[in-house]
């Protein structure tokens, strides 16, 4: 394996959010063998540049694949931006769920939040945002009108109760335009139900197959490591899907191979039996299952634009 692509929250970080010693080991091994390991997170470049640091990790694939950051150039590889139509369609749609849109600017811009007047935050907004400035983010104010206009924008969040949400998600779902992600507390270091909404084709997936083509690296030399739903569209594109043992049922069924869970070290099941073994195609008892009759079921379209940087 030349890349490996591994998912930060339920797959790098245990239960605790820590990354375990034995992890954190087999990374740094895969590394020395010349092996490019990435973060492919939904989260932001803030709260993802400390644990790639501790890693050694140059190369995030950030906000559920919108953008591909390189840390040493501290520049974008490239980004896939809302156009001005689809932003204000985002927009509108939380607002008319009456749910307050939060709009998150690309890194390569200056990585601010944009968010309305603060008396018309929901409680769940206002602990997100109050949160986040608190650790040194810039939370930027603006009449609720002007959010379709902020240039740059790779994702538009919205949060608050679940069932509202959920409503929420099965209309955009509906709008090809949109790429949708659902995250419920549990899956994630949110303390509410978030959906986040972002350029149509927009996935981990995407990301993952982008960076191998730009650097040349065929599809069967990429492995994927994730749990959650947001993780599937990468463990299904790359040439070796893995699923940890905590994954949910829609990414255990694109994977070719299961490992242990994110509190027993799957991540280093997955790197020491396919990426530091010679035999990438070994099973052995304990160290991850190889699942049978595997074909690749997706491929990434190759129609979706990035913009470069």
């Amino acid at each position: 394996m030349r890349l490996v692509a591994i998912d930060v929250d339920g797959t790098l970080l245990d239960s605790a959010g820590t990354i375990r010693p034995r992890v954190a080991r087999s990374i740094e091994a895969a590394r020395s063998a010349g092996c490019l390991v990435v973060l492919a997170t939904g989260r932001r470049l803030q709260s993802a540049r400390p644990l790639a640091r501790q890693l050694g990790i140059s190369t995030l694939i950030l906000v559920d694949g919108a953008v591909i950051y390189d840390l040493e150039a501290e520049t974008a590889l490239c980004e896939w931006c809302l156009a001005p139509s689809v932003q204000q369609s985002a927009v509108e749609l939380f607002r008319g769920a009456d749910l307050p849109p939060i709009l998150l600017e690309s890194p390569a811009a200056d990585a601010r939040i944009f968010a309305g007047p603060r008396d018309l935050d929901n409680p769940e907004t206002a602990v997100y945002l109050e949160r986040y400035a608190r650790q040194g983010n810039t939370v930027v104010r603006v009449p609720m009108e002007d959010l379709p206009r902020i240039p740059r924008v790779v994702s538009v969040l919205g949060m608050g109760p679940e069932e509202r949400l959920a409503c929420l998600v099965g209309q955009t779902q509906q709008r090809q335009e949109l790429s949708t992600v659902f995250w419920r507390p549990w899956a994630a270091g949110y303390r509410a139900s978030v959906v986040a909404l972002g350029r149509s084709g927009v996935s981990k997936g995407q990301a993952l197959i982008w960076l191998a083509d730009h650097l040349r690296i065929a599809r069967d030399q990429t492995m994927a490591i994730g749990d959650y739903d947001n993780d599937a569209s990468m463990v299904q594109l790359a040439g070796l899907g893995v699923a940890m043992g905590n994954a949910v049922a829609t990414v255990k069924s694109v994977a070719r191979a299961i490992v242990a869970d994110n509190d027993h070290d799957g991540v280093a099941e997955a790197l020491e039996t396919w990426v530091l073994s010679r035999d990438e195609s070994r099973w052995r008892p304990g160290a991850g299952e190889l699942l049978p009759e595997f074909a690749l079921r997706g491929r990434a379209d190759s129609s979706l634009e990035a913009e470069s940087s």
